[in-house]
């Protein structure tokens, strides 16, 4: 995957988990603040992803 779609997946993750936050805070609804949670843990996860060389000896 190129690195600019990379990071572009990753700034839409952390805003969608950004929504979601405040969403749950304006509403008080408890599923938008699970899904928020949801979100910024796949944007960590993606975030900490390494890459895998894939160099032959």
């Amino acid at each position: 995957m190129k690195v600019a779609m990379k990071w572009l997946i990753l700034v839409g993750l952390i805003t969608i988990s950004l929504v979601f936050y405040s969403a749950s805070f304006a509403a008080g609804g408890t599923v938008f603040l699970i899904l928020g949670v949801l979100f910024e843990m796949a944007f960590w996860f993606g975030l900490l992803k390494t890459q895998k060389s894939t160099a032959k000896p």
